[in-house]
């Protein structure tokens, strides 16, 4: 499942993006986003193994698996998480048995279950992994079920040494690999504004916890998935990537039936005391004007604000112009992109689009506000197309203008 989604709602505010790497002619990864009946919210990384079709299979296999177990309401949310892993290892291996060129396939996995009640259940296999960001700080939450991992734990390592370690892949778990599988699981508390992150080794592999930190604490989900897959890429991308990021809002952090009652009350609390404040504020200028010009009425209507007092674009603005342009772009489709302020010279045609079946992929890496309306973008536009000797990339890197106008952003030219 490649690709780049999102979602907010008032408990969790998601983002995920999977990319195929820089050494990789494929991406064997997988990941979901699902909603239970009951409010509950799953989240999945698979990383798979045993070739293009093989790996492919075993991590789709298991995202839809455990996506499909959270209508399960059987049980405990440890419980039903445990089965879900353990029923994605028996199909994993039952589709494997029926189709010989899926032969030892199999899949790592990492999923993180928020239930109602203020609390999240992680389950793991393998070396995918999961980490939470709080208050600034990052803490690791699973742990490897690799050799070297095992060599940290009984001090034949150290843990810099097993992070550039020749068997450092080498797994002691996997969905796949045996009939029984022994997931491992833990319970966590959620905080308002924790920030969780699932990933495969794609990332962690390459890129300083540290650098991880500091995206995962200061970015939205949104930004700091496009991020640190950018990273993951600067360095040599020499696997397939996938990012996802939670963040937990009060209402995910409170239990279900505690949080309904307050919200209320306090919804209601806050708007009549927003009417008192509004009308205790139009009685005292209503008197000031009356002082001031010998005599009653309202003040007049005041006159709209300036043209430079309007909001500078968001990030979910800018992030839906580059969404519009690769779309636009790789549709060639030259009225949306003349609709979005470029102009469709021959060289810029030749320069800026994909042809010939190629595609265009662009990653924000850093934007600046410059005024009210116009934002600066520094970009990497990176384009895959047919070869000779297969797919060929190549990737460049850009500092483009936008301006807001009529409500959505155009291209304003070259940012010098």
């Amino acid at each position: 499942m490649p690709g780049s989604v999102g979602e907010t709602s008032a408990e969790l505010r998601t983002a995920s993006q999977s990319d195929v790497g820089r050494a990789r002619r494929d991406n064997q990864d997988a990941f979901g986003e699902f909603t239970g009946a009951g409010g509950e919210r799953l989240l999945v990384v698979a990383d798979g193994m045993g070739g293009h079709v093989g790996g492919a299979t075993a991590s789709r296999i298991c995202v839809e698996t455990l996506g499909a177990a959270l209508e399960d309401a059987e049980g405990r949310p440890e419980t039903r998480l445990a089965r879900a892993l353990s029923l994605a290892n028996a199909r994993i291996r039952e589709a494997a048995e029926r189709q010989p060129e899926l032969a030892g396939m199999g899949t790592t996995a990492v999923a993180l279950l928020f239930t109602t009640r203020g609390t999240a259940w992680l389950g793991w296999v393998g070396d995918s992994r999961a980490y939470r960001a709080r208050d600034g700080e990052l803490e690791a939450l699973s742990s490897d079920h690799s050799v070297v991992a095992e060599w940290v734990k009984v001090g034949i390592l150290q843990p810099d040494e097993a992070e550039h370690h020749p068997r450092r892949n080498e797994l002691l778990r996997a969905l796949g690999a045996s009939p029984d599988v022994e997931p491992e699981l833990r319970e966590l508390q959620v905080r308002a504004r924790d920030r969780f992150l699932l990933c495969t080794d794609g990332l962690s592999a390459v890129v300083p916890s540290e650098e991880i930190r500091a995206v995962l604490a200061f970015e939205t989900p949104e930004l700091a998935v496009k991020k640190l897959v950018a990273m993951a890429n600067e360095r040599g991308g020499p696997d397939n990537v996938t990012v996802t990021i939670a963040e937990a809002s009060e209402a995910t952090a409170r239990p279900a039936a505690l949080a309904a009652a307050p919200r209320r009350s306090a919804r209601a609390l806050r708007a009549l005391l927003a009417v008192a404040a509004a009308i205790a504020v139009g009685l005292f200028a209503t008197i000031l004007y009356a002082l001031a010009h010998g005599g009653g009425g309202l003040p007049p209507k005041p006159a709209p604000a300036p043209a430079a007092a309007r909001a500078a674009p968001s990030e979910a603005d800018l992030l839906r112009f580059i969404d519009d342009w690769e779309a636009a772009a790789n549709a060639h489709d030259a009225p949306r992109l003349r609709g979005l302020g470029f102009e469709l010279t021959p060289e810029s045609l030749e320069r800026d689009f994909p042809r010939d079946g190629g595609r265009l992929d662009v990653t924000l890496l850093s934007q600046q506000p410059l005024a009210d309306d116009l934002w600066g973008l520094r970009l990497r536009l990176a384009y895959t197309h047919p070869g000779r000797a297969g797919v060929e990339r190549h990737e460049v890197e850009r500092a483009i203008l936008v301006r807001a106008s009529a409500g959505a952003l155009h291209y304003a030219g070259a940012w010098e």
